[in-house]
């Protein structure tokens, strides 16, 4: 996942099938959710978000940093 912080797009990096990718604001409304690799961040206001990535029915969170 890069670039983080992270600007206008997120780019995610993976040898497994993704099924879904959803983006969370630390209250924990989702804000965006998507199957695409390269995600347009632009119009998020800038702040820290979770990223869940689910793949083969399992999930992955990580911490995004939008500037």
């Amino acid at each position: 996942i890069y670039p983080n912080p992270a600007d206008s797009v997120i780019n995610i990096e993976s040898s497994f099938d993704i099924d879904s990718v959803e983006i969370y604001n630390m209250i924990g409304a989702r804000v965006i959710i998507t199957t695409e690799r390269v995600i347009n961040v632009s119009n998020l206001n800038a702040g820290v978000y979770l990223l869940k990535i689910k793949s083969n029915n399992k999930y992955q969170t990580h911490k995004v940093i939008v500037n």
